[in-house]
């Protein structure tokens, strides 16, 4: 299920001492593999509920964590937190 593009202003790190422009800002396409064709039309008729539940995970995630493998990861683990 093709969740869309998502264009979020990332949290700054904590080293940064003055905001860059275009450095904190994050475009991500996010694709959901269901299990099922009942939870892709579940997700799918609640599309707007789980791109805000995904927003609120990148909002707290600064560049270099998105970046970061363990990021990634914890970026999946959540997700799939949020939308379940």
């Amino acid at each position: 299920l093709d969740l869309g593009t998502f264009s979020v202003e990332l949290k700054p790190p904590p080293h940064a001492r003055a905001k860059r422009a275009g450095r904190d800002l994050a475009d991500l396409t996010l694709v959901l593999e269901c299990d099922s064709a009942d939870t892709h039309d579940f997700v799918e008729q609640r599309l707007a509920q789980a791109r805000n539940q995904i927003t609120n995970v990148l909002f707290q995630m600064d560049r270099e964590e998105l970046l970061s493998r363990d990021g990634k990861e914890r970026l999946k683990s959540q997700v799939l937190d949020r939308i379940n």
